[in-house]
Formats: C-alpha cells, sequence, structure tokens
C-alpha cells in the first residue's frame, strides 16, 4: 500500500510540474517528449527513441510512436527542470494505430526511479537513437 501512495504522489509532482496549468480537460492529451527504451525478452535495452507521452496518471502512461513495438516491456525517460531525470519502467499492454501512421501504445508501471545515480545505472542513454 505505501508503494501504491508513493507511485501516486510522484504522479501528482509529475504532473504538477508537467501540466502547469492544473487538470487538462476531457479529450485533451499531454504532448510532452519522451526517451523510449525497448527492453528485449531478458530486459537488455534496445535502441532508444524519442515519443510523444500522451497520458500520464497513476495506472500507468501511453505515448505516441513511429512504428509498433515487438517488445512487451520498456523504459521511459522524462525529464523536468524541477524533478531531473525520472525513469518509469512500462509492461507494455496495448498498441493502437492512429491514422496517419503512428501508433499509440500503453501500459502499466512496473517500477519507477528517480535519483540521477539509479537512472545514470540503466545506461539506456548509450543506446540513443
Amino acid at each position: 500500500m505505501a508503494a501504491q501512495h508513493e507511485l501516486a504522489a510522484l504522479v501528482a509532482q509529475l504532473q504538477g510540474e508537467l501540466i502547469p496549468h492544473g487538470e487538462l480537460s476531457p479529450g485533451e492529451a499531454l504532448a510532452l517528449r519522451a526517451r523510449m527504451t525497448p527492453l528485449d525478452a531478458l530486459g537488455r535495452p534496445r535502441e532508444s527513441r524519442e515519443v510523444r507521452l500522451r497520458v500520464l496518471n497513476e495506472r500507468g502512461l501511453a505515448f505516441e510512436h513511429p512504428a509498433p513495438l515487438a517488445d512487451r516491456r520498456a523504459w521511459v525517460l522524462l525529464e523536468s527542470p524541477r524533478f531531473g531525470t525520472v525513469a518509469a519502467e512500462i509492461e507494455l499492454s496495448w498498441c493502437r494505430y492512429n491514422e496517419g501512421g503512428r501508433y499509440t501504445s500503453g501500459g502499466r508501471f512496473v517500477q519507477f526511479l528517480s535519483q540521477a545515480g539509479q537512472v545514470g545505472e540503466l545506461g539506456l542513454d548509450r543506446h540513443s537513437a
């Protein structure tokens, strides 16, 4: 239960930083850039790519990207002037084709890392596109 409260508090802080004007209106989506790094079946990072974060809430997140994803897990890195870099491991559970040849995928949080040392240990920046 404590982990859920910590997650909810962190998401609320990130939403406050990333959405300075408060709540999004119904039907409105985030349009923030993030870096997504798919993980293979053994948990090894693949090539990173830039994505657009569309949804961020206590359950998970969704992001828009240019090609379908074969992997079921990924790290998504967000950068904020106030919080620095925050990495969330996501279990991807859905993917939707959008008009115009783009996709939106999403899933639930597996874990969050917000300390610079923890994020740096992932080595995700070495796999940047």
